[in-house]
């Protein structure tokens, strides 16, 4: 369901701001949509950063990276603490865990970040569309 809500908040952000140029502003208006998209898409990229997302998925994918490394050695019977140890340097455990670790923080703000951050990306998308490939 989020995937469709994005789907449309990109096409209705591209059908009104061409409704806008087309009868309102004017077609030498059209490119400064294009500005005004790309300027949206990195304040949501800042916004999207600012909410520590980053921490999450970095956590999620060297646990991914980890698991599925240790369980493919551990099926294929080799041990290989050179390769363990390697990973264990750049931050990627293959052994399961055997320490509680500290709760990842989030927020409500963190939550309204990402949320602005997501709905800023997809407006600029829309306002790119329009500025750049639409009428």
């Amino acid at each position: 369901m989020p995937a469709l809500i994005s789907i449309a908040v990109v096409v209705a952000t591209a059908l009104g701001a061409d409704w806008l140029v087309g009868t309102w502003l004017g077609e030498d208006r059209r490119f400064w949509f294009a500005l005004a998209g790309v300027g949206m898409m990195v304040l949501a990229g800042v916004l999207v950063k600012a909410s520590g997302i980053h921490e999450v998925t970095r956590l999620l994918r060297n646990a991914v990276i980890g698991a599925g490394i240790g369980a493919a050695l551990r099926r294929l019977g080799l041990r290989l603490p050179w390769l363990r140890s390697g990973l264990r340097i750049a931050g990627i455990d293959t052994e399961p865990e055997t320490r509680h670790q500290a709760p990842l923080r989030w927020s409500g703000p963190s939550e309204w970040l990402l949320r602005l951050g997501w709905g800023g990306s997809l407006v600029g998308a829309g306002l790119i569309w329009t500025g750049l490939f639409a009428g």
